[in-house]
């Protein structure tokens, strides 16, 4: 069974403001800066997966996710303190 397949163009652009070549998967030339040098199409095999390795990622996402959530949190947390702990010295 041969393994699925995905099919992108890429735009091939030149930045001017950057100078530097950049292969993105949408045309950029209407905007200002951004030159076509070309596109291409590539096609890219699909990794094989079980149920339950997309459960495993989701979950591996999720518990990522969560962890940045807590992480702001603290830090918005602490921010907090601090203007609360600058007030009360007034």
């Amino acid at each position: 069974m041969k393994a699925p397949e995905i099919t992108v163009k890429l735009y091939i652009h030149f930045n001017i403001h950057l100078e530097k070549i950049d292969a993105l998967t949408c045309d950029m030339s209407q905007m200002q800066g951004w030159i076509l040098l070309g596109t291409h199409d590539v096609t890219i095999p699909v990794p094989q997966h079980s149920p339950d390795d997309l459960i495993d990622r989701q979950i591996e996402s999720l518990k990522n996710q969560q962890s940045n959530v807590l992480a702001d949190s603290l830090a918005k947390d602490r921010d907090i303190e601090k203007e609360i702990q600058r007030l009360l010295c007034i």
